[in-house]
This record gives structure tokens, C-alpha cells and sequence, in this order.
């Protein structure tokens, strides 16, 4: 990714909002927690946050409750209170983009995890997935009474997942969340307490589902911009035929085109942006129709390359409100310029000031929420420092008529470092003392460290699978979620080869795809003798093969149900034991005859499947993942169902049988 910094900048860009407008408040120094990813205002006006724990703190979510008039943060639970966690496992340490009301006031919410295990270097959860004791133990579901301060515990309903965003159907009393590291919707019936899976709808980690009051459904996308509803009515996936255009490149292409905020229009169309789209857009819901309303950075507005907006809402007279952050290259948002823009009454989008205050000003606006004349922001991942709240009067703001080229103590200069951190020279224009800025940017130093020594680490513990070159054939972005999911995959010469779909089937030889009536079987697995079939110990059941494939000398190399891998010689087993990264069965099994080396996937369908290889000199290698950021997009695949090697051994096909399904061509 290219990072830009500015030269130079115009006063009037580094004022604050008038002063007399802004109410906030951070949690004391004591509490060591640093973010904020979740904040509602409740129909009555009331604003409830969960501050969070998140990288190198080690620390369970809490529910608080801010009173602008007084600057309150009252308590209204601790997780470590509330939820039970095994000493080692990995924390419940956030609340995420789910709080939502419910027809009888009380709000759901669910947990979800950033904070690694006390015996982890860092928060690095995907290698741990299934991990018993050092793994993430799964989201709990919570309801919260705020009128008596009971907090109900619904409990973990998909476990080991960690739920990323939720909202509430008031119409049928249900709860849909994604799940975070598999990429699956759900739904929570709350009266029943059943749990449907939806399977596979976004790559991983998407986190906005948006109730719309316009039609009662909820419109939501996944992580590389397809863009779908959820019909409440019927209960099921709506697939819209849109993707979000990348009109922000090479940002929108590396970083992709996740859908971040979105609201209802006065008009009865949505609104919306992305994470590193550079416009603004409208969805027509009668039209089923996406248009680009315009780029929301005021003409004035000075700022470099990549920024983004944050937060979206509508005020009583229909004007949006939101903000344009920058990124610097330590991946550390630096602004958040509070941006109107009065698109129905045909205006332009005006910087009304940087929000924050002479303490400190916003660096990551996790939300945003408007209520009664006042806009209401989070204040979360300040470096080292403890999260806050914001709020705005927004009448008072207009009243002003304020001018940010005007000399005032109402709009002074920012005191806060993050604000020049996007200057080719920040300390060139830094107002106050030396000592101020070296106090300040201690602490920034620190958090650059840390980020720094978490990629490191990263790089040396790698999941993806190692390789030269990839080729991905997401299958699902013309087929669609009922008839991508793959069923084999072999080469033809070099010809990449599959077989696909769902409602329909359809074979793929190279570039030819055509309709067929079924799926090729698939081979087998060697019969062996059950005495004979290493097992797991009390699970006997499960020592049944499920792939098998012929390799060296006469011998098989044979999977199991269990996950046991072990070669068989026609009279004996040599178990090599069973996968520590996943669950579940053995899927298919592969072999090259000239390089001597087999190949296989691994994992159930309530898993994430890992590759491996097997040959003479390295024995049992596992290999990783499907999930790659690669220049033709993000992709990430969790239940593999085959594979295949061409005949020299330089590449290997994996297939996804997901609602997702893709074929990826990988050169070892």
C-alpha cells in the first residue's frame, strides 16, 4: 500500500470544533483497557459503550453507560464478572458492532475477542481455532435490562467462533450475527433459542448488518463487496446481483471494498460507504439499484492518500454527518474531521472541525449514532491511552455560524499529536511546547514498536499456504451463494479442471464451463481391515478411512474420519497421526508420481481445513490455509473438499465446497 504525507497544511485544518459544542469523557487512567468497538443509543436517549481490551492488552469487555450532562461513565457489567473463560483461553474482550434494542427495551449484545491468551505473545487467534484450553471458547449472547441492571447469558452458540456484528429483528424476535473467523451468518431466535446457520457469506471478518426501518430487513456484505439483504420475512439470503465498484485504487483493490457504515435516507434509500471507497452511495431499494452520490471530501479539506470515512447518520432535517480519517504507514488513523453534508438540499460536503478536545482528540471513531440534536462518537485505540466518549450539540453547532480561518479560543489549533502525524513535518507545525510533543509522541513511539514486533511475529508464524503464485477462480461471484460449492478438482495436462454448483451442476475445463446432469463419484478410499486403522482412543467409531491414494513402493497413504493419517502396506499401518490445527475427516488425497509427494485437505465442516503433504525426506508436513490477499482480491476458504497435483509437481488445485465456493491454482 502507497502512504502519502502532506507538505504542507492550512491552519484552518487542524482547528478543533467549537469547544462549547463538545462534551466528553475517558475512562480513568486505572483501567488499562484502550478501545471502544460498540456504542448504542437506546429509542429513549440513553447511550450505552462496552470498552474493550484489544493487542497488548490482556483484559475481559465491560458494559458502561455515558451521561453527557455529567460526564458519567457508569458501570453496568464486566464480562470477567458475567462470563466464564479457562485461565489459558483466549478472552472475551470486546463487544462488537451488535448492541441493538429490543422490542421490550432490553439490549443484545454478543462478545467477541481481540486479546490474546495469557500464555500468547500477541492476539493471534486463527492458529488456535479449535484449541481446547488456549483457544477462543466461542461469543456469548447477552441481553441486558437497563432499567434493573440484569444481565442475562444466553450463552456460547457456535462455538469456538467469535461473533463480529449482529443486529435485532423486531418483527420476529431473532438476532443474525457473522461470525468472524469463518465467515458464516446466523440466526438467534431469541424466544426459542434455536440456531440457524446460514453457512458461508462473507471471506471472514465482516461486521456491519444494518436493520432498515424502510422496508424491515437487513442489508449487509461481504468483505470484497457483495452486497446482499437478509428478507426477515422469509428468513433468507437475498442475493442483490451488486459489487461494490472499486473506485479507490490501489486502496480499494488491497484493502477491499468491506461495507463499513450505512443508514436509512429521508428519501427511503439507503446510504452508504466502505472501508476505503472514496465515495459516497445510494441504494435505491424499490430500483434494486446502487449509484454513486459523490466523493464526500470537502473541496477544502486537505488530505492524503488512503483516508476513509467513518460513520454515517442523518440528522432531524435529513443533512448526513460523518468523518474523513487518514491512515499513516503505521496502519494509525490520525484525523477525524466531522464532515456535513446536506445531499437532499443539494450541498456540498464542509469540514466542520477536527472532533476532539484541548485533551485530546478522536483518533478511531469505531461508532457513530445521532439522538435528539446531538451526534454521539467513540474514542477508542488512542495508542496507550484509556478510550472516551464524544458528544456534539449539533444545534448549537449550526447556530455558531463559526468560520475555521478565524483566530478563536473557540476552534483552537489540535493538542493532539495524532493530528500531525499525516505531515511530511509534523513538529514544523505543532503549535505548543517540545516537552508537549515528546510526551506525546513517547506514547505513539510505543504503539509503532508494538505493531512493528506483532508483524514480525506474524511473518515467522505464518497460516496461509507457502507458495509462488496463485490463481483464484471465485466461483461465487457469477454463480452465486446456492451454486459455487466444488466438488472435485483435477488437472488435465496443466488445464485446470473442476466440477461445481448446488441447485445446478456445472463442469469446468479451463476457460469452457458447461451444465451437467451429476457430479463425477469419487474414488473410494482402500479397504482396510478396522483392527488394522489407527484410532484415537475411545473413538473407535471414527477409525473409518475417507481417502486414500496410491504412492510409493505399493503403499497408501489413507485418511481417516478422525483426521488420522497413516500409510498402509497391504498387512500393516503406520499411523502418522492426526492434525493439531483442525477437526473432522480426511477429505481427499492426492499423489505426484515424480516428485514423489502427496497431497491432501483436511477438516470438517464445522472447522477451518489445513493442506498438508506427505513424502520420504519431510514426512507429514501441514501445510496451512486457504486465505490469501493476493493482487486479484481477498480470499479465504474454510471446508475444503479436494485436491489435486499435476504431473511435475509445481502445482496443486484446492476446491471449496462453501456456499463461497472457489477453485484456487497454486504454484509450489
Amino acid at each position: 500500500m502507497n502512504f502519502e504525507t502532506l507538505k504542507s497544511i492550512k491552519p484552518r485544518n487542524l482547528k478543533l470544533l467549537p469547544q462549547s459544542a463538545v462534551s466528553c469523557a475517558f475512562m480513568p487512567e486505572s483501567d488499562e483497557r484502550n478501545a471502544i468497538w460498540d456504542m448504542f443509543v437506546t429509542k429513549s436517549g440513553r447511550c450505552f459503550f462496552s470498552v474493550c481490551a484489544e493487542l497488548y492488552v490482556h483484559s475481559a469487555a465491560g458494559l458502561y453507560e455515558y451521561i453527557k450532562e455529567t460526564g458519567e461513565m457508569k458501570l453496568c457489567f464486566e464480562l470477567n464478572n458475567s462470563v466464564c473463560n479457562a485461565p489459558d483461553a483466549i478472552m472475551p474482550s470486546k463487544i462488537h458492532t451488535s448492541m441493538s434494542e429490543m422490542n421490550d427495551g432490553r439490549l443484545i449484545m454478543t462478545t467477541h475477542t481481540t486479546s490474546q491468551s495469557r500464555v500468547h505473545p500477541y492476539w493471534y487467534p486463527e492458529p488456535f481455532y479449535n484449541h481446547v484450553f488456549e483457544g477462543y471458547q466461542g461469543s456469548n449472547i447477552l441481553i441486558y435490562n437497563p432499567d434493573t441492571g440484569v444481565l442475562e447469558n444466553r450463552g456460547i452458540p457456535v462455538p469456538h467462533e467469535s461473533i463480529y456484528g449482529g443486529t435485532y429483528d423486531p418483527k420476529k424476535n431473532a438476532f443474525y450475527f457473522t461470525g468472524y473467523f469463518r465467515g458464516h451468518l446466523y440466526r438467534y431466535d431469541v424466544e426459542s433459542g434455536a440456531v440457524t446457520d446460514y453457512g458461508k457469506v462473507t471471506e471472514f471478518g465482516t461486521f456491519r448488518l444494518h436493520l432498515s426501518k424502510i422496508d424491515g430487513n437487513i442489508y449487509s456484505a461481504n468483505r470484497t463487496g457483495k452486497f446482499y439483504r437478509i428478507n426477515t420475512e422469509t428468513q433468507e439470503i437475498e442475493e442483490l446481483g451488486i459489487f461494490f465498484p472499486k473506485d479507490y485504487e490501489p486502496y480499494s483493490t488491497e484493502k477491499h471494498v468491506q461495507l463499513d457504515y450505512i443508514c436509512d435516507g429521508p428519501d427511503g434509500n439507503l446510504y452508504l460507504h466502505y472501508i476505503f471507497g472514496y465515495n459516497i452511495y445510494r441504494y435505491n431499494i424499490k430500483e434494486n439499484r446502487l449509484e454513486c452520490v459523490g466523493n464526500g471530501r470537502p473541496d477544502d479539506l486537505e488530505l492524503c492518500d488512503p483516508n476513509q470515512h467513518y460513520g454515517l447518520v442523518t440528522d432531524d432535517k435529513g443533512v448526513f454527518w460523518y468523518t474523513l480519517s487518514v491512515l499513516t504507514e503505521t496502519f494509525d488513523w490520525t484525523t477525524a474531521y466531522l464532515i456535513r453534508w446536506d445531499i437532499l438540499g443539494g450541498g456540498k460536503p464542509q469540514n466542520m472541525g477536527l472532533v476532539g478536545s484541548c485533551e485530546r482528540s478522536i483518533n478511531v471513531m469505531a461508532e457513530m449514532h445521532y439522538h435528539d440534536g446531538f451526534l454521539y462518537f467513540t474514542n477508542g485505540n488512542h495508542h496507550f491511552d484509556t478510550p472516551g466518549m464524544f458528544a456534539v450539540d449539533v444545534k448549537k453547532l449550526e447556530a455558531m455560524d463559526y468560520n475555521l480561518d478565524d483566530e478563536s479560543a473557540e476552534t483552537p489549533l489540535s493538542h493532539d499529536v495524532i493530528n500531525y502525524l499525516h505531515l511530511a513535518e509534523p513538529k514544523k507545525f505543532w503549535p505548543y511546547s517540545d516537552e508537549e510533543w515528546e510526551r506525546q509522541f513517547a506514547r505513539v513511539q510505543n504503539y509503532t514498536d508494538y505493531c512493528r514486533d506483532f508483524g514480525i511475529f506474524m511473518a515467522e508464524n505464518p497460516m496461509e499456504i507457502p507458495h509462488k503464485a496463485i490463481t483464484a477462480y471465485p466461483l461465487w461471484r457469477e454463480y452465486g451463494y446456492k451454486n459455487s460449492a466444488v466438488s472435485k478438482v483435477w488437472f488435465e495436462g496443466n488445464t485446470v479442471c473442476a466440477e461445481f454448483g448446488g441447485e445446478k451442476k456445472y463442469r469446468m475445463v479451463g476457460e469452457k464451463i458447461e451444465e451437467i446432469e451429476a457430479f463425477s463419484p469419487k474414488a473410494e478410499p482402500i479397504a482396510v481391515p478396522q483392527n488394522k486403522v489407527p484410532k484415537a482412543v475411545g473413538r473407535y467409531f471414527r477409525a473409518v478411512p475417507t481417502a486414500s491414494a496410491d504412492i510409493w513402493d505399493g503403499k497408501q497413504l489413507i485418511g481417516t474420519q478422525d483426521g488420522i493419517l497413516f500409510v498402509w502396506d497391504g498387512d500393516n499401518a503406520f499411523s502418522l497421526g492426526a492434525c493439531p490445527n483442525t477437526s473432522g475427516e480426511v477429505r481427499e488425497i492426492c499423489y505426484c508420481e515424480k516428485t514423489r509427494t502427496a497431497y491432501g485437505v483436511i477438516g470438517s465442516y464445522n472447522d477451518i481445513s489445513i493442506v498438508f503433504s506427505f513424502d520420504e525426506k519431510n514426512g507429514l508436513r501441514f501445510l496451512g490455509r486457504a486465505h490469501f490477499n493476493i493482487e486479484s482480491g481477498l480470499h479465504l476458504n474454510c471446508e475444503l473438499s479436494s485436491i489435486a497435483v499435476n504431473s511435475d509437481g509445481t502445482h496443486i488445485l484446492i476446491g471449496s465446497n462453501e456456499n463461497m465456493g472457489a477453485v484456487y491454482d497454486i504454484e509450489l
